[in-house]
């Protein structure tokens, strides 16, 4: 059997009958000829990635890399199932469902940050929900599309991919994964992620919704979005901020852990399920990271801040100003510029550096 190829952004997936297996196997390959450097890049990381995490329930394996080094085709485990992009538009959820859906994926996602890796992509369509709780998954959840995670604990933001694109899915990236914030990129930002996620589960919506790049950018670095509560009324208080949390515009002001957010949303399943509703309490009770996690604010420079915000806006409102910033090698000139990117973005402007 073999199944018209269907794209998926960048790339081909196609089912095919494989020798020795049990069922179809899911072919995925480059769509553009020739491939994208990053593309390529892409499929290779996919493989190594998944295979480490091989022993995660939730992460569909990865059988066999074919093909050859500048066209890789992977194998991957054929699950029959739908994304849960297509499941919220679909299907009924009730509230228990929800919260046992995204109790799930938080699971898996924890499993995966256990292992030291960074997905940066987490999206309703990059969550794949099994007709059934199959042998393998988080309750038949799986976290699928590797091809920009990374191992590392924290990493500067890379912007751009070889098309121009911005790495990862636009709707769903985190304030510092948009590359226009001061900020490293760590495990967070696939919590900030997971939030733009639930608040699509249990509203049926995206809290920042707009074909502009710039205007979205923005909404991700300084809009605060409508509570979910307030967009459905039968969305439990707790439920609404704990989503809020998760979508916080500093990284230390969500949740720390996958863990953290796993202790909050099992209180929730089991509160619902033995009262029929849910009280309040205190968020991020057992949200320990384990390690020393040093802010990432910039500290002791407000009045050069301020400065540089007045030069700015003068030059937005009035006419273009050139200011300059001296001091030694090292004192964190670089730094304090970086601080105005989320208002040069505001402004509708661009910043740019070399």
């Amino acid at each position: 059997m073999n199944e018209p190829a269907l794209h998926r952004r960048n790339f081909l997936v196609h089912l095919q009958e494989r020798p020795g297996s049990d069922g179809p196997v899911l072919l995925k390959e480059p769509a553009r000829e020739p491939p994208l450097r990053s593309h390529i890049e892409q499929l290779h990381n996919e493989y190594a990635i998944t295979c480490q995490l091989a022993d995660v329930a939730g992460v569909r394996p990865a059988l066999a890399k074919e093909g050859t080094e500048s066209r890789p085709v992977l194998h991957l485990e054929y699950i029959q199932g739908h994304s849960l992009a297509e499941l919220i538009h679909t299907a009924s959820f009730d509230l228990a469902e929800k919260l046992r859906l995204a109790l799930n994926v938080t699971r898996a996602l924890s499993q995966v940050h256990d292992h030291h890796v960074m997905h940066k992509d987490v999206n309703s369509s990059n969550i794949l929900v099994a007709d059934g709780d199959s042998p393998g998954s988080q309750g038949g959840v799986y976290i699928i599309d590797f091809g920009i995670a990374t191992t590392t604990g924290m990493e500067s933001p890379s912007l751009l991919a070889d098309d121009d694109t911005l790495m990862g899915t636009l709707a769903y990236v985190s304030p510092e994964q948009t590359g226009r914030m001061n900020r490293q990129v760590d495990s967070r930002t696939d919590l900030y992620s997971l939030g733009i996620t639930l608040y699509e589960l249990f509203t049926s919506q995206l809290p920042f919704d707009s074909g502009d790049v710039l205007e979205l950018i923005h909404d991700h670095i300084a809009r605060q979005p409508k509570p979910p509560h307030e967009i459905e009324s039968g969305i439990p208080g707790p439920v609404s901020d704990i989503v809020l949390k998760l979508l916080a515009k500093d990284a230390d002001d969500r949740y720390q852990t996958a863990r953290g957010l796993q202790a909050d949303l099992e209180s929730c399943l089991d509160q619902w399920q033995k009262k029929g509703r849910i009280e309040p309490f205190e968020l991020g009770g057992d949200d320990f990271t384990g390690r020393l996690q040093i802010p990432q604010k910039l500290y002791g420079r407000q009045a050069e801040s301020e400065h540089l915000q007045n030069i700015l806006d003068r030059a937005a409102t009035e006419r273009a100003q050139l200011f300059l910033v001296a001091g030694y090698s090292g004192v964190g000139k670089t730094a304090l510029v970086r601080e105005i990117q989320k208002d040069v973005i505001e402004k509708q402007g661009a910043y740019i550096e070399g």
